[in-house]
This record gives C-alpha cells, structure tokens and sequence, in this order.
C-alpha cells in the first residue's frame, strides 16, 4: 500500500491533526511519498534527515528548495528571509544537506550564497578557499588580487586559518 499513509496524513495535516499526521508519515515505507508529505505539513528538517538516510540527492534538494519557499513566504524582507533559510539550514538540517546546498551554490556565477552559508556555518577555511580558487581563474592581476584580499578577510575569521591566510597574503 505504497503512499496510502503519506495520502491519509495530508488529509489529517489538513482537517489540523498534525499529531496524527506526522504519526501517519512515521508509518509510511515509501521514503519518495514520506518526504513529500513531512515537507507539506513543514517538517522540513525530519524530512532532510528521510532523505539523507535515503541518500537521495534528489529528494534532500526538494526538502531545501521547499523550505526556502517557506522561509520566503513568511518574511517580508528578502534579507531575513535568507538568513532564516542558511541559519536552519546550517543549525538543523543534517549536514549532507548543507554540503549539497553549498555544491548548488558553488555552480553559481555569484559567490555570495555560497560565503554565506558557508560562514553561517563557521567553516571559514572552505568559505576562504572558495573565493581564492575564484580569484585564480580571474584574467586581470587586479582583480584577482582584490579578490584576493577578500579571501584573507575571509580566514582571518577563523582561529584555525593562519596558515591559510599567510599563504594567501604572500
């Protein structure tokens, strides 16, 4: 009876049974109808943690783009909104999803996403690394050596970056 608790919790979720349902989705033994229901009724990080156990990347990317969804929804100011959405993300999820949402960040042309949510995460020597890999590829010396400067900013944050952060001032 592939999905039938997953179907039968969502009703429960939507007459306000929320105990019920999420009782419904624990019993569920399809992992692709359990996630999707555990994100409708806002259980996003037990339904990252479904997913990872499933090792589904698939999945763990569906539970983080819904929730972002929510996180703006709900607040007003895109800004918050983000800072809601890295700061759960980094403190609740299980940490196979933050890494596959910094994989999903570093593809991206803009680096920001990926130095903020890395730097949520206090992990300042991948953060500072990032963007001095980022620096390398720049054609101009200026602008790699501006770059540059950041990424030493950047390891200057962490206690454990000396090293890095000599290396990357010479």
């Amino acid at each position: 009876n592939r999905g039938g608790y997953a179907t039968v919790a969502l009703a429960a979720s939507k007459a306000g049974r929320y105990g019920v349902a999420n009782l419904l989705l624990t019993l569920e033994p399809s992992v692709s109808d359990k996630v999707p229901g555990l994100t409708a009724i806002g259980l996003y990080s037990d339904a990252a943690a479904v997913a990872t156990k499933a090792k589904d990347d698939d999945l763990i990317f569906h539970v983080l783009v819904e929730f972002e969804k929510t996180c703006i929804a709900k607040n007003r100011d895109p800004s918050q909104a983000q800072l809601t959405y890295l700061s759960t993300v980094v403190k609740k999820f299980p940490p196979e999803a933050m890494h596959l949402l910094s994989k999903y960040f570093e593809s991206m042309q803009d680096m920001k996403h990926v130095i903020n949510l890395r730097n949520k995460a206090r992990d300042y020597a991948v953060s500072g690394t990032i963007v001095a890999k980022r620096a390398l590829g720049l054609p101009r010396e200026q602008d790699r050596l501006s770059v540059l400067q950041e990424a030493s900013r950047i390891f200057a944050q962490g206690k454990d970056n000396v090293f890095l952060k000599a290396s990357t001032d010479e």
